[in-house]
């Protein structure tokens, strides 16, 4: 049954005033009828506002802060704040000045290269580096970067400049591995993902378990784990999880606070891999049919937008194919009359560990 609506408000209104008042006018512009319709939207907005407060207490009604108290009393699930990227950074210097005695300090920042806008990445080492005298390195560190979300994120070779000053000027730095594990808040979308998963882990033990064990982990967003089965075809005993960041990346620090996570929810005595998958990228052009009429420009930018979102959010060592490109861009407006993928030609199978994400995406 619906709630009241407005106009049912201020007809009740008028019904109450002339079952009291017979003789009342209600002419348009009136001042009864302001009346009227002053409490009719009255009305009307608590009637709004209780039916929101009723909504919030759903999993799929709830949203924004409603959502993370609901998730938080209902379930002990708490929304994921943003979290700091993480890799190793190696250390690298020339007896030039002698190969003094000394150390990188904890709290040493340094920071990729600028970009063409001026922007740059900054991190901070969590530890001291120690440099015995002649000890040329290389030595590494982990690093965090400063501020929390996936733009700390930062491919092979690209931190090489010292913010902080050194105790011997002849250092220098790179990375070479991706640092990764940067994630913005968990949205909503993610936030019901998790809680829906919950009943499926409480056993511990599971795939299901150890996957949503593994999303436990900062950084982690996507996890898949697969039984290794033997030559008969047989489970093996032996299970790997597969672990990237919502960008596809890995590395060895999120490997490892898995693979420590994960004695909390894999049974005694089996075995349990942890590998860092890696993104594939998947370039998709597709042709759209639309009525006559319709803005073709917005409509290729919305359906690129949503065919980008839907790739995205594929598993680890889950297929593309052309059915799900082909539905993704028909749920965006349905003025779309057909739609033909030109590529990929067939479905694309990622390489195992691997997680598909989206390259170039055309529409024409």
């Amino acid at each position: 049954m619906a709630a009241p609506s407005f106009k049912d408000y201020f007809d009740a209104g008028k019904a109450e005033a002339l079952a009291r008042r017979s003789g009342l006018a209600f002419d348009e512009g009136d001042i009864s009828e302001f009346v009227v319709a002053g409490a009719a939207a009255m009305a009307d907005h608590l009637t709004g506002y209780f039916a929101d407060r009723v909504k919030a207490t759903f999993l799929d009604g709830a949203i924004g802060d409603d959502l993370t108290d609901l998730a938080d009393d209902h379930w002990n699930i708490q929304r994921r704040e943003a979290v700091l990227a993480s890799g190793s950074v190696s250390f690298t210097r020339t007896n030039a000045n002698g190969a003094p005695l000394g150390s990188i300090p904890s709290g040493f920042v340094i920071a990729t290269d600028k970009d063409a806008d001026g922007n740059e990445i900054q991190y901070t080492t969590n530890s001291i580096l120690n440099f015995p005298l002649s000890d040329l390195g290389p030595k590494s560190i982990i690093v965090n970067a400063s501020i929390a979300g996936a733009g700390g994120n930062a491919d092979i070779g690209k931190v090489t400049r010292m913010i902080s000053t050194p105790f011997d000027s002849s250092f220098t730095i790179t990375n070479t591995a991706k640092i990764v594990g940067g994630l913005d808040e968990e949205t909503d979308e993610e936030l019901r993902e998790r809680v829906r998963a919950l009943p499926t882990a409480l056993r511990r033990g599971t795939l299901a378990a150890l996957e949503y064990g593994a999303l436990q982990v900062a950084g982690v967003a996507k996890a898949t784990a697969v039984e290794e089965l033997d030559l008969s075809l047989v489970p093996s005993g032996i299970v790997d999880v597969y672990v990237t960041d919502a960008a596809g990346n890995s590395n060895g620090t999120m490997t490892l606070a898995v693979t420590n996570e994960l004695r909390n929810w894999r049974p005694a005595g089996s075995i349990v891999n942890v590998i860092g998958g890696a993104p594939q990228t998947v370039n998709v052009t597709v042709v759209l049919t639309a009525r006559v009429g319709v803005d073709t420009s917005v409509l290729a930018t919305n359906v690129a937008l949503a065919i980008t979102a839907r790739i995205n959010k594929l598993r680890i060592n889950e297929s593309l194919s052309q059915d799900i490109i082909k539905q993704a861009a028909l749920n965006v407006d349905d003025n779309i009359l057909s739609v033909l993928v030109t590529s990929p030609a067939v479905t694309v199978t990622p390489t195992n560990g691997n997680i598909i994400r989206a390259g170039t995406i055309t529409v024409s």
